[in-house]
């Protein structure tokens, strides 16, 4: 049983690593989209 824990919390934490790096690379895409804007 706690073996099992482990793995859900494990798997957890990889997915929120995957969605934190994800919306970061997209709120960067978002902040060179807005300067290109203001640039040009």
């Amino acid at each position: 049983m706690l073996f099992v824990i482990s793995y859900l919390l494990r798997f957890n934490f990889y997915v929120l690593i995957v969605c934190f790096f994800t919306a970061y690379d997209f709120c960067l895409l978002f902040l060179l989209f807005f300067i290109s804007c203001l640039l040009f």
